[in-house]
């Protein structure tokens, strides 16, 4: 009998390993997070960011000291932030770097901490429904079936300037980094590889996502296609090439990003046929070093971290 259950166990092991095998290789299990920066950062930067998270992923608002010489020290909660958004309780903070000792300050988000249940479970049930829509659809397809789902769910207000996924979720308005987190998000629990990507924005900091699909590097914005004269979600900036849209970005808050497609997905009902010698989108993106856009005294003090913010109610 025991050598029986051993066979049974051997045959189960292979039969998982032959699973495991055929597997495409740009695919991994959902609800599991794509940590892009953290899989590319190294050194000092590399260990700021796992302090950071570690700390943020247990809830603490308290202030988090650590010893670091880096350069990048405004740059790490963005780091942190754009690979798990769903710490959105630590979306606004403040950074200080002084005498080889840099400190993280919550700003806002008081009783952050006590709406996670219902977060978790608004999640819960978006990815359910996505899912049941998604069923046998390509990644590309589910690519754009989320796209679609936050321009129809959320209202860009800039009065509140909430920067969350929370801000998308659970009250339907946020400013740009709120689209491009929750998209990134929802991508995460679908099984599709995505990053946010910090740019200038005809010369304002915006974030927005690159998604990987068939093998090549897309871009998404979902807040250029969420425009309120339309009555459905436009897709000009779904899965959009690097020809089309002008984006050549070599950096990320100073993290090398992977090359874009030269050409767009081609989606049959791509709302315009984008060129940028036809002037439409007007928008230039470029690069955005996170650094620049923070006077460098503030090296020296409390600088803001990632946006004013408002509290999550």
């Amino acid at each position: 009998m025991k050598k029986c259950f051993a066979r049974r166990g051997i045959l189960l092991c292979l039969l998982f390993v032959l699973i495991a095998g055929s597997m495409p290789v740009e695919a991994y299990a959902a609800s599991k997070t794509y940590p892009y920066y953290g899989n590319h950062l190294t050194g000092e930067n590399k260990a700021l960011y796992n302090h950071l998270k570690k700390a943020w992923a247990e809830g603490k608002t308290n202030p988090i000291t650590t010893f670091a010489y880096s350069s990048s020290i405004s740059a790490a909660g963005m780091w942190v932030l754009n690979d798990y958004p769903q710490y959105f309780w630590c979306n606004t903070y403040s950074s200080g770097f002084y005498g080889g000792y840099c400190t993280f300050r919550m700003v806002t988000w008081r009783n952050a901490i006590r709406k996670q249940a219902a977060f978790a479970r608004r999640l819960k049930n978006v990815v359910s429904q996505l899912k049941r829509k998604s069923k046998g659809k390509s990644q590309a397809e589910k690519a754009v079936i989320i796209h679609d789902w936050i321009c129809r769910n959320c209202r860009y207000v800039s009065a509140e300037f909430d920067q969350s996924a929370y801000g998308v979720l659970m009250k339907k308005k946020a400013v740009c980094a709120g689209y491009a987190r929750c998209y990134k998000l929802l991508c995460d629990r679908m099984g599709i590889k995505c990053i946010c990507v910090n740019v200038y924005l005809n010369g304002v900091p915006h974030l927005f996502n690159y998604v990987k699909v068939g093998g090549k590097w897309y871009l998404i914005d979902c807040t250029n296609d969420d425009q309120a004269n339309y009555p459905r979600p436009l897709r000009d900036f779904c899965l959009a090439g690097s020809r089309s849209t002008g984006a050549y970005l070599a950096t990320s808050c100073g993290v090398f990003l992977p090359d874009l497609s030269d050409e767009d997905y081609p989606l049959k009902d791509r709302t315009h046929v984008l060129t940028m010698s036809s002037g439409f989108p007007a928008v230039n993106y470029s690069v955005y070093d996170y650094d620049d856009y923070y006077d460098s005294g503030y090296d020296y003090g409390y600088g803001y971290g990632d946006g004013y913010g408002y509290d999550a109610a």
